[in-house]
């Protein structure tokens, strides 16, 4: 019995010493957004992003260690909250031969390119994403769900929730923005933005590379 109680109590003893040791990442709750300055938050840290989890987040059996960053490479920092806005920048032939658009070729999807500003910024400061892309579907007057995938990236690891929005676009070419403060909980270092564009079963992925530093 003595024997018994001794092992019971050396289990929760290193439980304890466990819990104390390595953080654990917080979920965060779903937002709403849309475009023209709605308001976003994350989906969830390790979770599928729509089908297209396999350039961000890695297949569906790495959950665990996506959930692990926290212990791992610094700290999971949840959601990025911030809003969108969205300009059009090209029309429908000007995008066609800026991708080099033959006929037959479906609807696509390219993106041109991904900047952050500033690209140095300190722990809880104001970051400005925009991805420049373009769509051409294949008829003239058609539009398209596009899907826009954001993510903080942190030695090669997610470190926050992706953050969704599905926006239907017709053809021609986009600035799409999302401005948002980098978490305080961020682990100051070299990150990277990463954004997926999805539309119509393709996708394409950029980065951009983000100094976060302390205060």
């Amino acid at each position: 019995m003595r024997n018994s109680l001794n092992g019971k109590r050396g289990i929760a003893i290193f439980l304890c010493a466990a819990l104390a040791v390595a953080p654990v990442a917080g979920c965060a709750t779903a937002g709403g957004e849309q475009a023209g300055g709605g308001t976003a938050a994350g989906a969830g840290i390790g979770a599928v992003a729509g089908g297209i989890a396999g350039s961000l987040l890695g297949a569906k059996g790495r959950r665990t260690e996506g959930m692990l960053i926290g212990a791992v490479a610094g700290a999971a920092i949840g959601a990025l909250v911030g809003n969108y806005y969205d300009k059009k920048v090209r029309s429908r032939e000007d995008s066609m031969k800026k991708v080099g658009y033959k006929a037959g070729g479906g609807d696509q999807v390219v993106i041109g390119q991904a900047v952050v500003a500033p690209d140095t910024v300190k722990v809880g400061g104001k970051v400005r994403s925009r991805v420049e892309y373009d769509v051409v579907t294949a008829e003239p007057d058609q539009k398209v769900p596009v899907k826009e995938v954001r993510q903080l990236i942190y030695q090669g690891k997610p470190v926050s929730d992706p953050v969704e929005r599905t926006v239907e676009r017709a053809s021609g070419g986009y600035h799409s923005t999302f401005d948002f403060e980098v978490p305080k909980a961020a682990t100051p270092g070299e990150y990277s933005v990463a954004t997926q564009v999805q539309a119509s079963g393709k996708a394409q992925t950029a980065q951009s590379k983000l100094i976060v530093e302390k205060i």
